[in-house]
């Protein structure tokens, strides 16, 4: 935890289970961002894909999603097939779930195309991720960014990594990256 600064904590709950989940937070003293009637809630829970909760006490944020992006921005991941590829990690003496590597490294490269890679951490996240997870199912993760129309911010999360932070790359990913001419461009503007 003491080798990545974050602002808040996101945790990933079933759609169906964000009433209750708001409900233990708000016990645990965290309030909503916003309040809402019953009418604006579903509204919500349909068009957006996260609620943030402010803890009264101390600040401390938590994003509570139910999808990973909103639907407005093209990808469609379903965010229950997440759940069938959860591992688990140790954390603070114990094991709690997490994305797999694969779909990791896809939300990494999606979530920081949508900021438009605006920080150089989310480079430092997608190479940390490449390093601890070499042997990652890579041809899992490029066939599903290409089912999910997101090949490209894939490509560009891994190049970024390679050529700023000197991130090794399978032969074959390197190789389906360079071949886009688009990509150095892309890749080149956001660097400097």
């Amino acid at each position: 935890l003491a080798l990545r600064e974050f602002a808040d904590l996101d945790l990933l709950v079933h759609k169906r289970d964000v009433p209750r989940a708001k409900e233990l937070l708000s016990a645990a003293g965290y309030q909503p961002q916003f309040r809402l009637t019953r009418a604006q809630e579903a509204a919500f829970l349909r068009y957006n894909c996260e609620h943030g909760l402010v803890h009264g006490d101390d600040g401390s944020m938590v994003d509570l999603h139910w999808a990973i992006t909103e639907r407005f921005f093209s990808f469609p991941l379903d965010p229950e097939c997440l759940w069938e590829r959860l591992h688990r990690v140790p954390l603070g003496g114990s094991d709690v779930p997490t994305f797999s590597p694969e779909d990791s490294l896809l939300i990494l490269c999606v979530h920081a195309s949508k900021d438009a890679w605006e920080r150089l951490r989310y480079v430092c996240d997608v190479a940390e991720l490449v390093r601890t997870y070499w042997d990652m199912d890579w041809r899992q993760v490029v066939e599903q960014a290409g089912r999910l129309g997101s090949e490209r911010m894939l490509f560009i999360g891994l190049l970024l990594a390679r050529d700023l932070l000197e991130t090794p790359l399978p032969e074959e990913v390197s190789r389906r990256a360079d071949a886009d001419p688009a990509l150095e461009a892309l890749v080149r503007g956001i660097s400097e």
